[in-house]
């Protein structure tokens, strides 16, 4: 192959096909387009189905339509209606902007598909076609008279009621009309939308049809014309609302119409009370038909808290009860056994092992790294987990406390994110806390078990204080005798005055003063450590204090204080008395 041979190959086109040439619009071909759209409207089941129709419909075209032209009209009707959320009213036509490849975002569209929608206005004959078209045209302000193409939008999605399309389309065309005829005033029209809603209303609660045919139109309906007021609205409207209140069982429609009645009758105590109750109670049948504890016991706790919220004391109380008393969880563990490799014993802890007496041996105890692992690593491998996984971005995660009582809804990212960190770092602790219990049980069998005011002095001359030393030495000698949850329960509780005491030494502002008849008082440790964090105390000691004493974690603190916290491990025992070394505030020469 020659010089100019190789030149030539070098600018062929790539092997495989072609990418598909940019639409141009040309006027002659409106009239077949037009026809092509109103062939793939015939006998659809929505606007989607008649999109999905084009590119075969379009070979059959005498001649072809080629697939540019073809691609507009896909996309024309790949466009979706989204009703407002319950209890807001109205209907948009998305996706208008931002980036989207099927179908493009209406202003990203371009000139000559504008071109093209702007003549079939004039020659599509269905329904559903008309629509489609009329409202981008609308929604783009193609025309010179934007009242006009709204109008005839409207009108489009009027006469495709009763058509070929399910129920929740032709539902969401009408709420769509209405928002459209709303939007440049068409007064009449309005009312005309209005009663053909109370008809379709009407008629689908009769075939009892989709609800969310229904509660978009409803949240159309109590929403009062302009200069009109609430009394204003038709009063069939209300048997309406209150008949789908009990039309359907599903907890999830109820809570939206709930929600509708809320805001329909804002003035009428006993009428939202009864929506409430309605709601509720779906609830607590819900947990009746459940069969799998967690279900069951999640169910009853929604009810209760959905009562607390709307002061349902009754119901709260009857909710609750049938909580405490609901099946047993039977959960599911997987246990394993792990021998802590000697180089990670080392790595960890360097030193220890030629360490020559037991002062020498604690010192290289206490002065670990902490036992949760690096932050900033954590951060990592939690956002990799979650990536990866689709339960978390599909599912909700739901924490159980004690007794199995569901205890908080995880429905933000961010709790998600925080959660699933604490569990990375409960990983982390599981693996350093077992080296930590060896490295205590090696202390006592190669130097035996010091006394209490040898372990006192010796943890004084670091710089702790000396009440604080004694607890601390106490707690020790417990562990070493194997009384863990005494040791825990004497050395997890001396953490908050610690971090207090350093506070009041750097004379930090932590005291909230009496305010009227509200005593003055200290805050809690989380208040207290998220001022450590701001004069920069190790943010992987911070994380490890939060992850094992406080409620995002395991709670150790407050399961010691009201005594819930029993049959602890040698494991979570060495991590409670982990502690002295992070608050370089026991030793009050600074932060560091």
């Amino acid at each position: 192959m020659n010089a100019a041979e190789h030149a030539d190959a070098a600018n062929a086109d790539p092997p495989g096909p072609k990418p598909m040439e940019p639409y141009r619009h040309d006027a002659a071909l409106v009239p077949v387009l037009a026809q092509l759209a109103d062939v793939a409207c015939q006998d659809a089941a929505d606007p989607h189905d008649a999109g999905w129709r084009v590119d075969q419909l379009a070979a059959q075209q005498s001649p072809p339509v080629q697939r540019p032209a073809a691609a507009v009209l896909f996309h024309t009707f790949l466009y979706s209606l989204y009703c407002e959320e319950v209890p807001q009213a109205g209907a948009k036509l998305e996706p208008l902007e931002g980036p989207s490849y099927l179908p493009t975002s209406l202003r990203e569209s371009t000139q000559d598909m504008r071109e093209l929608w702007l003549a079939l206005t004039d020659q599509l004959t269905h329904p559903v076609a008309r629509a489609r078209v009329f409202d981008i045209v609308f929604t783009l302000r193609l025309m010179a008279n934007s009242r006009d193409a709204a109008e005839r939008a409207a009108r489009a999605y009027l006469d495709a009621v009763g058509g070929s399309q399910r129920a929740q389309v032709q539902a969401n065309g009408v709420v769509r009309a209405w928002t459209l005829a709303r939007s440049v005033g068409l007064a009449t029209l309005e009312q005309e939308i209005n009663a053909v809603m109370l008809g379709m209303v009407e008629d689908l609660l009769d075939r009892d049809e989709h609800p969310y045919a229904v509660v978009p139109m409803l949240c159309a309906l109590i929403s009062p014309s302009r200069g009109k007021t609430a009394e204003d609205i038709d009063l069939r409207v209300d048997a309406l609302l209150d008949r789908t209140l009990h039309a359907y069982p599903q907890t999830h429609v109820i809570k939206d119409v709930a929600a509708v009645v809320r805001k329909r009758a804002a003035a009428d105590a006993a009428r939202v009370e009864d929506a409430n109750r309605v709601l509720i109670n779906a609830m607590m049948a819900e947990a009746d038909a459940a069969v799998d504890p967690l279900v069951i016991r999640t169910h009853l706790a929604d009810a209760a808290s959905e009562a607390r919220r709307w002061n349902i004391k009754d119901l709260e109380d009857d909710a609750i009860a049938r909580l405490q008393t609901a099946p047993k969880v039977q959960w599911e563990s997987v246990e394993f056994g792990m021998t802590v490799p000697a180089p990670l014993f080392d790595l960890y802890m360097p030193g220890f092992d030629q360490a020559t007496d037991w002062q020498e041996a604690l010192n290289i105890w206490f002065n670990t790294s902490a036992p949760s692992g690096n932050l900033q690593t954590n951060v990592e491998t939690t956002r990799q987990v979650l990536d990866a996984s689709v339960f978390h971005q599909i599912l909700t995660t739901i924490v159980f406390r004690d007794g199995d009582l569901p205890a908080r809804k995880l429905a933000d990212q961010d709790d998600v994110f925080m959660r699933e960190l604490a569990r990375t770092e409960a990983r982390q602790m599981n693996i350093y806390g077992l080296i930590l219990a060896r490295g205590l049980h090696e202390i006592r069998f190669r130097f035996g078990i010091p006394t209490q005011n040898e372990l006192a002095e010796f943890l004084g001359s670091t710089g702790t204080h000396l009440e604080l030393a004694k607890a601390l030495a106490t707690a020790i000698q417990l562990y070493w005798v194997e009384l863990y949850d005494a040791s825990t329960h004497m050395a997890a509780p001396k953490v908050e005055p610690a971090v207090r005491a350093v506070l009041l030494k750097l004379n930090e502002p932590i005291y909230k003063a009496a305010v009227g008849d509200t005593s003055g008082q200290f805050p809690g440790l989380g208040v207290l450590l998220d001022r450590l964090e701001q004069l920069g105390l190790n943010h992987d000691w911070l994380r490890f204090l939060r992850t094992f004493l406080l409620a995002d974690g395991y709670n150790v603190r407050n399961l010691v204080a009201h005594g819930y916290l029993n049959n602890i491990g040698y494991i979570n025992a060495a991590l409670a008395v982990m502690p002295r070394d992070v608050v370089p505030v026991w030793s009050g020469d600074g932060l560091s």
